[in-house]
């Protein structure tokens, strides 16, 4: 997808549904274009009962559909989406991957990252190091006990979650 198709979602404050998985093309995520580069995409999620859930990260490369103004979208303008925006504390610079997890490892906030040879999967733990080319990642599962550490290569992840739903549930069982 192109960036300039974002651009103007993000400039228009469009709610859109964005699909990424081949493997399941009813998954979909629904919200506002939060920020967009060349490479990246960061969608202020929502939930299906039109609350903030998050911000995801995706590659452009990945999104293989995107709608917009559908009935699905309306639901969501009809529920005052827009006026229940949350600001989010995080800050964006050039790197989209690299903002993510300084604010993972800067403010000990759970995450989950997707890499492309698995894009169903996802590795949930907290950023304790990082560089351009690898993450140190101390993973969590569901029920907030600390399973070890992963060495993840930057240069495949897909997508990451941040603040969501289901990070913010670990995040309470760890802090």
């Amino acid at each position: 997808m192109k960036k300039e198709l974002f651009d103007r979602f993000k400039t228009n404050n469009e709610i859109i549904s964005i699909y990424v998985d081949l493997e399941d093309i009813n998954a979909v995520d629904t919200g506002f274009v939060y920020e967009v580069n060349c490479d990246y995409l960061i969608l202020y999620n929502l939930s299906k009962k039109c609350m903030y859930d998050g911000l995801k990260l995706f590659r452009l490369k990945d999104i293989f559909r995107v709608d917009y103004d559908t009935d699905y979208e309306s639901f969501f303008k009809n529920d005052d989406a827009n006026e229940k925006k949350l600001e989010c504390d995080i800050v964006i610079n050039n790197d989209f991957i690299l903002s993510f997890l300084k604010h993972s490892k800067d403010n000990h906030k759970v995450i989950s990252v997707c890499i492309e040879i698995a894009p169903n999967t996802g590795i949930t733990g907290i950023a304790e190091e990082y560089d351009e080319n690898i993450l140190v990642l101390n993973m969590y599962n569901e029920d907030g006990t600390c399973e070890g550490k992963t060495c993840v290569n930057i240069n495949n992840i897909s997508s990451i979650h941040l603040d969501t739903n289901y990070e913010n549930k670990i995040n309470q069982l760890i802090n």
